[in-house]
C-alpha cells in the first residue's frame, strides 16, 4: 500500500476530487503547451443555432417577389373568386409572371395562374415568404412582420 492511500479510501471524497481536477489541471495544461488548442476557437461549449449562420442568397429572378412582400404587401386568394380576379390578384406582385414564364410555357391563363402558385409556394417552402391557410383562402405575405402579428392574436 502506498503512502498516500488513505487518501483514497471511499471515506475520504473530497481527497478523491481534489485529487481528480489536479490531474485534469495538469493534462490540459500539457495540451495548452503542446498547441493542442486553436487560437481560434472559443473554449466552452459550442452552442448551434437553429437559424442558419448566412442568409440564403435567392436568385435575381425572385427578389422583386420577395422584396413586394418585404414592403409589407399581402395577397389572399380564395376558391370562392371568379377566376379572373384570382388571376389578377397573382398579377398584381411584380416579377411573379416573369418568373413564371422563365421556367414554364404557360399556354393558357390557367396554366399561368398555376405556375405563379406554385412559385409562392416554392417562395414558402425556402422560408422567403409566409403562407397562412384560411378556410378556402390562402394568404401570402411577408416572413418576419406575420410571425410577429400572428403571435400577438395568438
Amino acid at each position: 500500500m502506498c503512502s498516500s492511500c488513505q487518501d483514497h479510501t471511499p471515506g475520504n471524497r473530497d481527497n478523491v476530487i481534489d485529487l481528480a481536477s489536479r490531474r485534469e489541471v495538469r493534462d490540459a495544461l500539457r495540451m495548452l503547451e503542446a498547441g493542442a488548442f486553436d487560437d481560434d476557437e472559443e473554449p466552452g461549449p459550442q452552442r448551434r443555432s437553429r437559424m442558419p449562420q448566412q442568409t440564403e442568397k435567392i436568385h435575381a429572378l425572385y427578389e422583386p417577389i420577395v422584396a413586394w412582400f418585404a414592403a409589407g404587401n399581402r395577397v389572399t386568394l380564395s376558391d370562392d373568386t371568379a377566376f379572373s380576379e384570382h388571376l389578377a390578384s397573382l398579377k398584381t406582385i411584380p416579377g411573379l409572371e416573369k418568373a413564371v414564364e422563365e421556367h414554364f410555357a404557360p399556354a393558357t391563363p390557367e396554366e399561368l395562374a398555376i405556375g405563379m402558385e406554385l412559385v409562392l409556394e416554392g417562395l414558402t417552402q425556402h422560408l422567403k415568404i409566409a403562407r397562412e391557410d384560411l378556410d378556402s383562402r390562402v394568404s401570402y405575405a411577408e416572413m418576419l412582420k406575420f410571425n410577429l402579428v400572428k403571435n400577438r392574436v395568438q
